[in-house]
């Protein structure tokens, strides 16, 4: 059963109120009207046992009452105006005289700032001005690393002090000797090659290269010999056996 109470015995106009449809007296539907009416507060059976039918009267159901009319005990009483229909438009007034000039308004917050302008052409180069005197020395650098070692250079005649006319003895076999051994001689003959630092062809002395490798300088395919010239003691040369005896 819907929860729902019709009050037939009033007029057709319809309001919706909590849930429960009621109707508003026509003699009440005049403009500017009071509608007085009872709210139910419960739910209530009410048994017709006449018709042997049972009406349920839903919690907030409304119904409309005379002004004065006294509601049941679960019933509150409420009213409220009706609003009438809205009348004719009327006829325009006629207009009326201009008012005073109002006071001037407060300034107005600063607007923000603009895109920035295109940028102008550049102006014509000024004459050179004249030159300024010379700045005074700046101080001297610090000293740069020491270079690498140059290459070994031609060696002299000469050995030790003041001895600059040994020369080589060319010595195809020398058995006295072992090949790469120092050896000290009085003259102008070394016993050998002279020991002044020369280079010699790896191909050509490799017997000799087996026992000095670069160890006294050189490099690609060249090797030198010991430089003695400047400890030699005046009057001797120095000499290197060059083809000699080697240890087994």
């Amino acid at each position: 059963m819907t929860r729902q109470l019709v009050v037939r015995t009033l007029a057709a106009s319809a309001l919706l109120l909590a849930g429960a449809v009621v109707a508003v007296p026509s003699a009440t539907a005049a403009t500017g009207s009071t509608v007085h009416a009872c709210i139910s507060q419960s739910d209530r059976y009410v048994t017709n046992y006449f018709r042997q039918r049972v009406t349920v009267i839903p919690v907030g159901a409304t119904r409309v009452v005379p002004a004065g009319q006294a509601c049941k005990s679960f019933e509150k009483a409420t009213s409220w105006a009706l609003k009438g229909a809205t009348g004719a438009k009327g006829a325009t007034g006629t207009k009326g005289t201009t008012g005073a000039k109002g006071a001037t308004g407060a300034k107005g917050a600063t607007g923000a700032t603009g895109a920035r302008g295109a940028t102008g052409t550049t102006g014509a180069t000024g004459t050179t001005g004249v030159a300024g005197e010379e700045g005074p020395a700046g101080p001297e650098g610090t000293a740069g690393p020491e270079g690498p070692q140059g290459p070994v250079g031609p060696g002299g005649a000469g050995t030790g002090q003041g001895t600059n006319w040994a020369i080589d003895y060319p010595m195809q076999f020398d058995m006295d000797c072992v090949t790469g051994e120092i050896r000290l001689t009085g003259g102008d003959t070394a016993l050998g090659m002279v020991a002044d630092g020369r280079l010699l062809d790896v191909n050509e002395y490799h017997r000799l290269f087996e026992e000095y490798g670069y160890h006294h300088g050189g490099e690609d395919g060249l090797f030198a010999l010991p430089d003695l010239s400047a400890s030699t003691p005046d009057g001797l040369t120095a000499s290197v056996c060059v083809d000699g005896w080697r240890h087994p």
